[in-house]
């Protein structure tokens, strides 16, 4: 499988039927189409959940490494930290910072 574009990413509106993903390394990662019927706050919400990935798969990917590993407890805070920051990112306000 190949590696997903580095990120971070940024979501644009392009115009009122499109949003634009961009990497600043290497510009447009993705191009979607604004759902019909989609409200202004879904759009918006649609866009920060996809350019968060880069983070969000990071933050993931530390946090099993955290959990499967018992000599990295320590560094669980700081991981879990990078985990919600990303979260955030993406729109998700329900978590609460630990």
């Amino acid at each position: 499988m190949a590696a997903h574009t580095p990120g971070p990413w940024e979501a644009k509106r392009l115009d009122a039927a499109h949003l634009i993903i961009q990497s600043a390394e290497r510009g447009t990662v993705a191009r979607t189409t604004v759902p019909i019927n989609a409200t202004k706050a879904e759009i918006y919400a649609n866009a920060l959940a996809l350019a968060a990935v880069p983070e969000l798969i990071v933050a993931l990917r530390d946090l099993l490494m955290c959990i499967e590993v018992d000599d990295l407890i320590p560094q669980s805070v700081s991981y879990m930290r990078q985990a919600h920051a990303a979260l955030i990112k993406a729109g998700d306000s329900a978590l609460r910072r630990p």
